[in-house]
């Protein structure tokens, strides 16, 4: 029988491939819409989407996490999560639906009222994946993760990209979006190789309620936070700006998407099976933690410090007002990557409580922040500052209370993260020399010279100095 360190690190790799196939190509698909769109057709799409993802969420009321969490899944508590979260679309739906003239209103653009109401159909194009992808993460079968998700992107792309060669900016993003929802519950139905029974208990939903009720509620706390700005932004500075915000915001999910779910999707159901072993859980933490570190850092910083190079050479010239929302979101996203490991601990210690109570406290905080911040300055670049400064305040209590939660002192999580900056700022300090010295070429060969050296700089400072991450690294690659 294969051993949990094999399970994990196989399922590590199949989904670092899930992670580089899907997000690069979203990112290309991006990339192409970008070029035949304009910033105001996203502004629209921005709030229905928003509406839309809302539901797409809360559709399970937190139960799904249930199907992972539980070490001994019996068909019964599967058959129940499935049927609960299967009806949960279809209400969800017609919800949404109704709330398309409330939508509208708000915006003060009729259109999105048409665009919100074409999207309840991608709620219902929800119904069976859920369940089935939380039984593929249980499992550590991470290629059928793979494999559901790409298959579903590339086939999702081709209307998308042909409807926006036709001039039809919002129809494009539609179709998207509801055929790729689709596919993700046909094919995942396709590949599970243990349906659901006939079978609904309400005591099975009785008996895991409380985690359920603290999962949903930190998770919605969670959503507020991160979409209140476009709700905001919306109304009271426009469609517009709001696509300059909402792609720097999307791009800023891309890199941390890429480099915390490949090790937050798998440390969840990998450390559930080890979590009565308090030491197997601090060691595996701050391992990964190092990992992420180890990409997140220089990405992301580095980004923060090319992004006007990088917006003129990869979207061109009528986005050149992305540039200091990328670095303000990159240096936001360093923080970011580290955040949605901490939150994995809750969640294998079962204290969704404490998680909860600090949602409680931040979440509200920084959705007034952006409330205050949107109505004052009106202004998207200080709205994001804004945001940036307080998100970075209410990291530093998380790291204490995940300590608390893993029984070790917050300052050992500091302390595996100092020699990993230190070569980051390194890096950085050889970049800048770099631009300071190409001023006066090209935008596309000094971004090109820029990532060369700080690449050449990053990986020699590591592999120089020995830092503990490279045995990591070489371990997880000989496994």
């Amino acid at each position: 029988m294969e051993t949990i360190k094999k399970q994990t690190v196989r399922a590590f790799k199949w989904n670092v491939l899930s992670q580089l196939a899907n997000q690069v190509f979203v990112f290309g698909v991006n990339l192409v819409l970008i070029r035949l769109l304009s910033p105001y057709e996203f502004g629209c799409f921005a709030v229905p989407f928003m509406v839309f993802s809302f539901f797409r969420f809360v559709h399970d009321f937190g139960f799904t996490d249930v199907i992972i969490r539980e070490k001994q899944l019996d068909v019964q508590t599967f058959s129940t999560i499935f049927w609960f979260t299967a009806a949960g679309a279809v209400v969800v739906a017609g919800i949404n639906y109704l709330m398309s003239p409330l939508v509208a209103l708000w915006t003060k653009i009729p259109l999105t009222a048409t665009i919100n109401a074409w999207l309840s159909l991608a709620l219902i194009g929800t119904l069976f994946f859920s369940a089935f992808d939380a039984r593929f993460r249980k499992a550590l079968d991470f290629r059928k993760v793979f494999l559901t998700e790409f298959l579903a992107n590339v086939l999702s792309a081709v209307p998308a990209i042909a409807l926006a060669w036709q001039g039809l900016g919002w129809q494009a993003l539609v179709a998207r979006t509801v055929v790729y929802t689709f596919l993700l519950s046909i094919i995942s139905f396709a590949m599970a190789h243990e349906r659901p029974l006939w079978y609904f208990s309400r005591t099975t939903l009785k008996q895991h309620s409380a985690f359920a009720s603290a999962n949903i509620g930190d998770q919605l706390l969670g959503f507020l936070y991160r979409n209140m700005d476009t709700l905001l932004i919306s109304r009271y500075i426009g469609s517009a700006q709001l696509g300059l915000y909402d792609r720097a915001y999307k791009f800023l999910t891309f890199p941390v998407q890429q480099i915390s779910g490949s090790f937050s999707k798998v440390m969840f159901p990998a450390m559930a099976q080890v979590q009565d072993d308090q030491q197997r859980l601090v060691n595996q933490f701050l391992k990964i933690c190092r990992l992420v570190a180890l990409v997140a850092f220089p990405l992301m910083s580095g980004l923060a410090l090319v992004s006007a190079d990088f917006t003129q050479v990869v979207f061109g010239p009528a986005w050149k007002g992305l540039a200091p929302l990328l670095s303000l979101f990159a240096l936001l996203a360093v923080f970011s990557s580290l955040a949605a490991i901490y939150n994995q601990v809750f969640y294998v210690t079962g204290q969704m409580r404490s998680l909860l109570r600090y949602s409680m406290i931040t979440k509200p905080a920084l959705i007034l922040v952006i409330w205050l911040s949107t109505l004052v300055f009106r202004d998207v670049f200080l709205v994001a500052a804004c945001l940036a400064v307080v998100s970075v305040m209410s990291f530093f209590p998380l790291v204490k209370l995940v300590a608390s939660c893993l029984g070790i002192r917050a300052v050992q999580i500091w302390k595996d993260m100092v020699p990993l900056l230190g070569v980051t700022l390194l890096m950085l300090a050889a970049v800048a020399l770099c631009q300071y010295g190409l001023n006066e070429v090209s935008a596309g060969l000094r971004l090109g010279l820029c990532i060369t050296v700080g690449a050449g700089v990053y990986v020699a400072a590591v592999f120089g100095f020995r830092l503990r991450v490279v045995d990591e690294v070489k371990d997880l690659l000989r496994t």
